[in-house]
């Protein structure tokens, strides 16, 4: 972080925080999404796998 406030001013610094942020989020993002739910699987194990 030092070497990018130093090569490129705290816009750089902010611009790569952001993108950090953004990054985790997305990725937080895509687990949830694959993520079964209790009830999903409940019916699917009523139906007997179908």
């Amino acid at each position: 972080m030092r070497q990018l406030v130093a090569e490129g001013g705290a816009g750089l610094l902010h611009r790569w925080l952001s993108q950090r942020l953004r990054d985790r989020w997305l990725t937080e993002a895509k687990r949830r999404s694959a993520h079964v739910s209790y009830e999903v699987a409940l019916n699917v194990a009523e139906s007997g796998g179908r």
